[in-house]
């Protein structure tokens, strides 16, 4: 055996032990002055060194405390708690008086109005798709305009359909009352033909129902009409058209309703009274009756800008006895107006929704009433 293949015998080589190292909290006001080196056994044997980086660590950092520990530097406000006014149909409270008047709803209010298309038929839920672009949003009323002088309801569909489901025992058809009926009212009554006309209307426009005018029925005990004093400067041969009292005659209706009637509106060319004063008509929505006067839209001769602006009329205000508010997010037939011009700007069709509205009330095919109105709208 060779002498230096021998193994070698008794310790090895002797080495000075290392420095243990310091912990953390004792290096946190060392590394900032000093660099500290940390050698082993292995890097000596090497002759490389581990240096420390020259960055000073971190201190702990304290734990968060809990949110309840919190002090508060603001008081809490006081909560006063008003009751709500109550709405009819489910509509919102009551929005403050703005100092500019009626504010136009965003997008956002006008999609949160519509609400989800779920449920609906499939056109239906196009048409709800693409309102945005469809339906005009509804313009900055004027000083002298509906929504310049009267305060309304934000409407949406979900406050009517809480409330439908609610009164549809009094309101809207149901599997007995199928049919809408009309009737002209003396003692001036509209002729055969604008009945026609005005029948052809409600039928397409409340498609699938049925509409008929019925006769008025006479009873030992007549309506008294409201006399008003003739008006100064006019001749006692010419005298002034008595007006009827809409109480009296919407007592009538209800008394005389038919078992299958859905409504019952009354039509008249003699002027209405409500309450002793000037009115174009009356409804009582839990009875399902109604009334209402044509002699400042129905003039001679029968053209048809009078016979549109007719219809027009009797569609908005059969629509409100089903339960639908003035709309006032989109332009649309359910529109207010406060004076003729404001009437003729308004639209002859409904807004997505209202059109949402009156399907849930109908339950309407969408493309075959659409259909219906092109062609009453074509043969009118």
């Amino acid at each position: 055996m060779i002498r230096g293949d021998c193994p070698k015998m008794g310790p090895e080589s002797y080495s000075a032990p290392s420095t243990p190292p310091l912990p953390r909290w004792a290096l946190t006001d060392l590394c900032a002055t000093q660099r500290s080196v940390q050698t082993d056994t292995k890097s000596l044997s090497s002759g490389r060194a581990f240096v420390v980086s020259k960055k000073p660590l971190k201190p702990l950092s304290k734990r968060p405390r809990s949110p309840r520990h919190r002090r508060f530097t603001k008081p809490t406000p006081v909560r006063r708690i008003v009751a709500p006014v109550p709405q009819p149909l489910g509509c919102a409270p009551l929005a403050p008086q703005l100092p500019n008047g009626f504010e136009v709803p965003g997008p956002e209010l006008r999609k949160s109005a519509l609400g989800g298309s779920s449920g609906a038929p499939f056109l239906l839920q196009r048409v709800l798709r693409f309102s945005e672009a469809w339906f005009e949003p509804i313009a900055e009323p004027r000083l002298d305009d509906w929504l310049g002088k009267h305060r309304e309801l934000m409407q949406s569909f979900e406050a009517f359909r809480s409330a439908w489901e609610e009164q549809r025992d009094f309101i809207g058809p149901n599997d007995t009352r199928r049919v809408m009926h009309l009737m002209a009212l003396g003692p001036e009554e509209p002729s055969p033909k604008v009945m026609q006309v005005l029948q052809e209307a409600c039928a397409a426009f409340f498609s699938p129902l049925r509409v008929a005018v019925i006769r008025n029925r006479p009873e030992k005990k007549d309506i008294t009409p409201l006399r008003c004093a003739s008006p100064e400067g006019r001749h006692a041969e010419h005298p002034a058209p008595q007006p009827l009292a809409s109480e009296d005659v919407l007592k009538r209706l209800a008394a005389g309703l038919r078992s299958d009637s859905l409504l019952t509106c009354a039509l008249t060319l003699s002027p209405l009274s409500s309450d002793g004063k000037r009115s174009f008509g009356a409804s009582d929505w839990s009875r399902r009756v109604g009334v209402f006067s044509l002699a400042s839209i129905l003039e001679e001769p029968l053209c048809p800008l009078v016979m549109e602006r007719t219809a027009k009329f009797l569609l908005h205000q059969v629509t409100h006895m089903f339960g639908l508010l003035h709309c006032c997010y989109f332009r649309c037939l359910m529109n207010g107006a406060a004076h003729q011009e404001e009437a003729d700007g308004r639209p002859p069709y409904l807004c997505g929704v209202c059109l949402k509205k009156l399907q849930l009330v109908t339950s309407m095919d969408p493309l075959m009433r659409y259909m219906h109105l092109a062609r009453f709208w074509a043969w009118a």
